[in-house]
């Protein structure tokens, strides 16, 4: 097999010089597995400690691995969004996650994005919206 023979094209439309901030909680696992010493507030602090000194397990990244991102911890309020970003925005169909069954299928999951004065609220993964 030649690799020309099993090569996919893909095609994007990528953004440049851009800025998010990302909001993030901590949830325990369900009931019984975690440690009853386990609190949110240690975790949230364990995340935060290791966040404003740029630590990590994996290297972030946006969507897929080949769009890896530098992150800085944001104290206090968010700054307000750009004028220019006010207003709502229909941005289309934006890849969510993979679903891997059990049997080795793998399925994309897609929600319909829109942002409202700069902010892109996106969806749990159960969220009736979401499309595969």
């Amino acid at each position: 097999m030649h690799v020309d023979e099993d090569r996919q094209q893909r095609a994007s439309t990528l953004l440049k010089d851009v800025a998010y901030i990302i909001e993030a909680r901590v949830e325990l696992t369900a009931k019984g597995r975690a440690d009853p010493s386990e609190s949110v507030a240690k975790h949230l602090e364990m995340a935060r400690r290791r966040a404003a000194k740029g630590q990590y397990f994996h290297h972030p990244y946006l969507g897929t691995r080949e769009f890896a991102c530098d992150f800085a911890l944001l104290d206090g309020e968010p700054p307000a969004p750009d004028e220019s970003l006010m207003g709502e925005r229909d941005l289309g169909w934006m890849a969510l996650d993979f679903d891997f069954a059990p049997n080795g299928d793998t399925t994309p999951r897609f929600f319909r994005a829109t942002m409202r004065d700069g902010v892109i609220e996106v969806p749990d993964i159960t969220d009736p919206g979401i499309v595969g």
